[in-house]
């Protein structure tokens, strides 16, 4: 199949949950001719399955991922520019509420010029939480084509990459004094364009070490 001249591949990740036969659904826009692949993941031993739709009804799918498989995973080769359905339906018929992990890959156009900056927030710790110990930072990230990679240091150190999704560094706050540390995270697109965002974390806090 020809990709379609300025289609970039994006990366979309949705974090929710879903209770017994419960269905939700994920709206995908200017979606172009290209393979679009799905996977869910959760943490449980629930059985979640996936579907890829042209309209808001997972009975009439176009692909599906309908094992006891976790992650759960299909792909299909879109043929049609448009918007198409991604949904995300639980199985197990007494389970409980499960949260889940959706990726959704496909190809869109990006009109040839992207200027819009990624979003990004640190979801954890929160700002002016007080931190011990070994710390898990994580960080969310959204933007019109794709994020590429996010970026985490403390107190204006060295940055440290992930280029992975769902994004996180972890930080060893028992090297460091006490007091306020800052956090900060960057996230860039393709283009280059970057979004920041900062919070404050209360000693034992911040680490001149950050991993993955």
């Amino acid at each position: 199949m020809q990709i379609k001249l300025n289609a970039v591949q994006v990366t979309d990740v949705f974090n929710d949950a879903v209770a017994r036969r419960e269905v939700d659904y994920f709206q995908i826009d200017n979606v172009v001719p290209g393979l679009m692949e799905v996977s869910v993941s959760w943490g449980n031993s629930n059985d979640i399955d996936c579907y890829i739709c042209e309209t808001q009804d997972y009975t009439n799918y176009l692909a599906r991922g309908y094992t006891t498989n976790n992650p759960e995973a299909c792909s299909y080769n879109i043929q049609t520019e448009g918007t198409y359905f991604v949904a995300v339906k639980m199985y197990s018929r007494w389970a409980a509420t499960t949260a889940y992990t959706l990726t959704v890959k496909y190809y869109k156009d990006d009109g040839g010029s992207d200027t819009i900056a990624p979003t990004v927030s640190i979801t954890s710790p929160n700002d002016l939480e007080t931190v011990s110990g070994i710390v898990s930072i994580a960080v969310g990230s959204n933007d019109n084509v794709g994020v590429t990679n996010v970026q985490c240091n403390i107190d204006g150190g060295a940055w440290t990459d992930d280029t992975t999704s769902p994004y996180g560094f972890t930080w060893d706050t028992t090297i460091v004094s006490d007091g306020s540390h800052t956090i900060n995270a960057r996230a860039y697109d393709a283009a280059s364009n970057f979004g920041e965002n900062s919070i404050l974390g209360l000693k034992p806090s911040v680490i001149p070490y950050l991993h993955r």
